[in-house]
This record gives structure tokens, sequence and C-alpha cells, in this order.
């Protein structure tokens, strides 16, 4: 899941994010705060019914089985309790953390 999906669609979507979100906004606080509402509900919500299909279907599962799986319920519980940690730490990431090393440190986190 990380190398093949995770690290590359971050890569995109950090740069689409730095280029085209909020770059008008004097902030850096309120910039950054732009970005992790816009990557809060398009970016992980996205990347949570990914991983709710990607793992059981690396594990063997027919992707059927997978697909009806990932409900829409199980999605949004999982954001909303991955929400306590992600969004502070986006927070953090969007706002100190070099375009460069975006990927990395949401890696790390």
């Amino acid at each position: 899941y990380g190398g093949l999906f995770g690290a590359p669609t971050q890569h995109y979507f950090f740069n689409f994010m730095e280029g085209n979100v909020a770059t008008r906004v004097a902030s850096p606080g309120l910039q950054a705060f732009t970005r992790v509402l816009v990557h809060s509900v398009t970016y992980a919500p996205t990347s949570v019914w990914v991983m709710f299909v990607w793992v059981p279907v690396a594990g063997g599962a027919a992707v059927s089985h997978a697909l009806e799986a990932a409900t829409a319920e199980r999605v949004a519980r999982t954001w909303v309790c991955g929400s306590v940690f992600w969004i502070p730490t986006m927070m953090s990431i969007y706002r100190w953390v070099p375009l460069t090393h975006k990927v990395v440190a949401t890696a790390c986190a």
C-alpha cells in the first residue's frame, strides 16, 4: 500500500496542494488550515477506502469481497477516528515541513 499507492499519490497531491490551494492566503497558519481542510475531505477518505480494499486483496481475498467490505460506514468511522490524530499532524506538516519532505514526514507519523 505505502510504496505502491500512498507515497506516489501523496507526492502528487502535496504538489497539487502547494501550487493550487490557498496560494493567495497571506497567513501561513490559515494557508495550512485550508490545505488540511481540503486534504481531510478529499484525500483522507479516499486513502482510507483504498486501504480497506487493498489490504484484503493483498492478503488473497477476492476483489469483490474487499469491495463489499469497504462500506461507506466503515470508511466514515475510520476517517472520524483517524482525524483525531491526523488533522493536528497534517496541520503541522502543512505548516512547517518543506514540500520535498512532506511524504516522508507523513510516512513517519
